[in-house]
């Protein structure tokens, strides 16, 4: 993440959900001065249906937690699902073609993003990665060229490497009896 944030001068973050947003775990910020500054940390949360981590979470959830969050978010957004909804249709697209999806001028900010989900084999858990920056230094082409193949060779050299990690030796507990 951090090579993938210097190379690219792109915050570099990584979540899972929490309800109808998507929570940061990691966030690893460019070393240049004048990046984007955004106030995210690890905590922060980020709407699902808006940005392109909560799209990529999204749009790769299992069927039955995909529909509930759809209801859900509709349900909360009744006056703006007319706006929301082929953002996640196109984020489907694009996930389906690309493998990621991209957020332009995301969450009421002059800030763009690609997103793509992240889940180990064997385990349930869904996680999500994203690339953003500032949406003029993100064209279109720029995020189909470079970004987003970055991202996503960045998303499988995590994968290998936890795959070939030994698990560690654990030991029963011992509990101390005076």
């Amino acid at each position: 993440m951090e090579r993938l944030s210097q190379e690219t001068q792109l915050t570099v973050s990584f979540g899972t959900r929490d309800r109808l947003g998507l929570v940061f775990l990691e966030v690893i910020w460019p070393p240049d001065p004048r990046r984007l500054v955004i106030n995210t940390d690890v905590g922060s949360v980020l709407p699902l249906a808006s940005t392109a981590i909560g799209l990529a979470y999204l749009v790769a959830a299992p069927v039955k937690e995909r529909a509930q969050i759809l209801q859900s978010l509709r349900k909360r957004h009744a006056q703006d699902w007319d706006k929301l909804r082929p953002g996640i249709e196109r984020a489907h697209e694009e996930y389906r073609r690309q493998g990621y999806v991209v957020a332009r001028r995301s969450w009421g900010r002059d800030v763009s993003g690609v997103g793509a989900p992240f889940r180990l084999k064997g385990q349930n858990t869904l996680y999500a990665f994203h690339c953003a920056g500032p949406a003029s230094a993100l064209s279109a082409a720029h995020i189909r060229k470079d970004i987003g193949p970055r991202l996503l060779a960045m998303i499988d050299a995590i994968a290998d490497a936890m795959t070939q990690m030994q698990r560690p030796d654990l030991r029963p507990l011992s509990l101390y009896v005076p």
